[in-house]
């Protein structure tokens, strides 16, 4: 089927991976990340425990057989009143990746929409995702599913 937004299995994770490396070779381009290789094995297990520990999802978009996206996101709930940014509870999109060859298809619509769907189900009516501030396509595609920027987070390097 072509198009076909699905929630992720567990024999979908090597695949995922790779798509993880792609994505982060290239947010490298914008921001300097430290080396998949060395850094893929404990980051997956921190978002697949992210995944059972938060009323998280996975969804994966195909196109002739072929897994070409991502999207993975949770609910967080936040205990102390002063760090929470909304609401004490909200969804958080923690990642949403499109091979580049499959993009201005509505992958990544159709993969954002699974993702809000299924927050809502749970309840939420808020969500959150980070994207680096240059990169605008991204920033754009976001707009354009009705997220504004609220928070900046600011960083130095010496």
């Amino acid at each position: 089927m072509v198009g076909c937004v699905r929630p992720a299995e567990e024999k979908d994770w090597v695949e995922i991976n790779l798509l993880m490396g792609r994505l982060r070779g290239e947010l490298s381009t914008l921001y300097p990340l430290a080396p998949w290789p060395e850094t893929a094995a404990p980051y997956i297990e921190k978002i697949r425990s992210s995944l059972r520990e938060h009323e998280g999802a996975a969804f994966l978009i195909e196109e002739n057989g072929s897994i070409c996206g991502y999207g993975i996101g949770w609910v967080v709930s936040e205990d102390d009143f002063e760090s929470r940014h909304d609401h004490l509870r909200y969804g958080r999109i923690e990642e949403l990746y499109v091979l580049p060859e499959a993009r201005r298809d509505g992958m990544g619509t159709r993969i954002l929409t699974a993702l809000m769907d299924d927050l809502k189900s749970k309840g939420i009516s808020h969500i959150s995702l980070g994207v680096l501030n240059n990169n605008a396509s991204a920033i754009a595609f976001y707009r354009r599913a009705g997220f504004e920027g609220y928070f900046t987070v600011m960083k130095s390097t010496f």
